[in-house]
């Protein structure tokens, strides 16, 4: 796609894109942006990301994003902030996924690719290192008049924000990985929570009624691999629910916006399960 006012990209297989394949095609380019420099993995459906991961390669890091949820990986898009190799390609292959989004493709990935004639292959052409210059305002329309959000993705912590609110201290890894589920989910439903360790996803939940609802299923899909992570909680303040949850899931950080106020209650009780808690100060 050409043009002064788009972000560039080439579809080198596959007709025109659908609705739904734009969709996920800004869902996927959204999260990779915030890993332009590094080798990212991320998979999208129905415009809803619910795996990503970091790694040393391309094929590292679609590994570990596709162990996230090996079932909803299928028949779902995916992206990679890297170039795909052939060893990425032949796993991508070895089952139905409608759309491959990536800065480039190795030639022997796309020979291995096009073998299904049903996949679309992007390759993003403008660097990502540009993509937030070319996000604009969010508008939608109603009955009652025009609603304008400012996009999200050029939102960035604060270091003057940013505040461990508790005795217990989180170790650099796990502030690693509350900086990188933060990253994410600034592209996830208002209402969610997230489960990250070792610069990988471990559960998403989203557009849920309330957080609780959404931390307790995140820690229950998580299971044992959630001790020592990192939970990201979308609400502004945190409940006794959510901490006892976190203990019985063993969570070492959660990562919040902390609200107006920090409630001294609730990080004394995060104190008491070993439980550090960190402000950004930003709402998302």
């Amino acid at each position: 796609m050409m043009s002064e006012d788009l972000f560039e990209y080439e579809v080198l297989t596959g007709e025109n894109l659908s609705l739904q394949a734009v969709v996920d095609l800004h869902a996927i380019s959204n999260v990779l942006s915030e890993f332009f420099d590094v080798p990212a993995c991320t998979f999208v459906k129905n415009g809803f990301v619910f795996a990503s991961a970091l790694g040393q390669t391309s094929n590292d890091a679609y590994l570990k994003a596709f162990d996230c949820d090996p079932l909803s990986s299928f028949s779902a898009s995916v992206g990679f902030s890297s170039t795909v190799d052939a060893e990425t390609a032949k796993h991508l292959q070895s089952y139905a996924i409608p759309m491959i989004v990536a800065v480039d493709f190795d030639a022997e990935a796309v020979d291995i690719l096009t073998q299904n004639s049903e996949t679309i292959l992007i390759k993003l052409i403008s660097p990502l290192k540009s993509y937030k210059a070319f996000e604009q305002a969010v508008v939608t329309h109603t009955p009652f008049g025009e609603i304008r959000a400012e996009s999200k993705n050029k939102i960035e912590l604060d270091k003057n924000t940013f505040k461990i609110a508790t005795k217990t201290k989180p170790t650099t890894e796990q502030i690693e990985d509350a900086i990188f589920a933060w990253k994410i989910a600034k592209y996830l439903s208002p209402i969610c929570a997230m489960a990250a360790k070792d610069f990988k996803t471990l559960s998403i939940y989203q557009a849920q009624a309330n957080c609780q609802n959404a931390v307790e299923h995140v820690l229950n899909f998580a299971c044992d691999n959630s001790k020592n992570a990192v939970l990201y909680v979308s609400d502004d303040n945190l409940t006794e629910g959510i901490i006892h949850a976190a203990a019985q899931g063993r969570i070492g950080l959660i990562i919040y916006s902390g609200g107006k106020h920090l409630n001294m209650k609730i990080n004394n009780l995060a104190d008491k399960f070993n439980i550090a808690i960190l402000t950004t100060g930003i709402k998302i």
